[in-house]
């Protein structure tokens, strides 16, 4: 989620269609409150 908004440029709610889940998820991951540990990588994403 995070390589996603922050390396390519998405919009929460796009990450979150792309990904399958809720965009309040994704607003999570960002700010933290959801594996705030957890770095940043890219997956296996066609780009």
């Amino acid at each position: 989620m995070r390589f996603l908004v922050r390396e390519q440029g998405l919009y929460q709610h796009q990450a979150a269609a792309l990904l399958g889940v809720n965009p309040g998820r994704v607003n999570e991951v960002m700010k933290g409150r959801k594996f705030p540990e957890e770095p940043s990588r890219q997956g296996s994403f066609p780009f």
